[in-house]
């Protein structure tokens, strides 16, 4: 999994984000191994991994010190996409095809994204188990 900082130098699109606080909280939050498992779990039932995390992204994206406008840069929303990515790609998973994202919010202004199935390729992956006491 990359830094930020190298997630923003791998792509000429990413450089957008570079000197952004909040796009870096995002990129940090969409990284946490519980919402990396979440995103996994939403992409394994054919649902936009997008759709997990929207409106904690949006929580923080209009935060009043906010300095990435999602609302009216295609590109910043284009970069989230791109983490999203980033975030699932060590486990293996792959854009698959374009569908509704699900937001409570009203205001949401992702539309569309990426559904990810999973390959064998993934260098991590997730363990869960059950056990007994």
């Amino acid at each position: 999994m990359k830094s930020f900082r190298e997630f923003c130098s791998a792509d000429k699109t990413n450089e957008c984000a570079r000197n952004s606080r909040t796009a870096e909280m995002i990129y940090n939050y969409l990284m946490k191994s519980e919402n990396r498992i979440l995103m996994a779990e939403y992409a394994d039932l054919s649902i936009t991994p997008l759709s997990a995390v929207v409106d904690e992204i949006l929580d923080i994206a209009n935060s009043a010190e906010s300095d990435f406008d999602l609302k009216s840069r295609k590109l910043h929303r284009m970069t989230i996409a791109r983490m999203i990515g980033e975030a699932l790609e060590d486990l293996g998973y792959v854009q698959d095809k374009r569908t509704r994202v699900l937001s409570k919010n009203k205001d949401c202004p992702f539309s569309t994204a990426f559904t990810y199935k999973l390959t064998d390729q993934g260098t991590e992956y997730i363990f869960k188990e059950i056990r007994t006491r």
